[in-house]
């Protein structure tokens, strides 16, 4: 490997230069890691630029291995959950589990803070539909918090963007299969594709 010739050169001309090498070796994956990890909450806090958008899944498996293969879907209508090996923070909020569905990332936050106290906190309006709290950041996006629990989210909230691009329809794309979770179950991302 390149990188080992360059460390032996900087090793034989002394020990300070061989310590910043393996220093920079070990930093440079940490700074790998810290770019997904902007994409990530550049993505749930509705600030990614529409040029990431038509790719944002794939791009986010090439720089984050949590997103090659999801956890689990949730069927009717269809969401992907990924569980991350790092957190992830969006509004000063930490999450282990991101849900994608068509036109949405989210967070999948714990139960401890009500969607209300969120959306109080977010200044988010509840829609039509009572389920959902969103505001428009945008002129194709809108935070939004969902006002219920899912079984299989274990009671958790919904935190992330809707992107009214059509390029994001694509994000449920076939990959590696996961844990089917019932189409007999309620599902939160319900109404919001329809």
């Amino acid at each position: 490997m390149a990188g080992d010739w360059v460390c032996a050169g900087l090793r034989a001309l002394g020990k300070s230069l061989a310590w910043g090498c393996l220093a920079g070796a070990l930093l440079l994956p940490l700074g790998a890691a810290a770019a997904a990890n902007g994409l990530l909450e550049r993505a749930l806090t509705c600030k990614a630029e529409a040029k990431e958008l038509p790719g944002l899944i794939r791009s986010l498996a090439r720089a984050r291995p949590d997103f090659r293969r999801r956890h689990r879907r949730l069927e009717s209508p269809t969401a992907d959950v990924y569980r991350l090996s790092r957190p992830v923070t969006i509004h000063g909020r930490q999450a282990h589990e991101v849900v994608v569905a068509r036109m949405r990332i989210l967070a999948v936050l714990p139960g401890t803070e009500s969607a209300d106290e969120i959306a109080m906190d977010l200044d988010l309006a509840r829609t039509p539909d009572e389920h959902l709290l969103r505001r428009r950041v945008g002129p194709a996006a809108s935070i939004t918090v969902d006002a219920f629990s899912h079984p299989s989210l274990d009671r958790n909230r919904l935190l992330g963007c809707a992107y009214d691009d059509l390029s994001t329809i694509d994000w449920i794309a076939d990959r590696p299969s996961g844990p089917v979770v019932s189409r007999d179950r309620p599902n939160p991302l319900k109404g919001w594709m329809d």
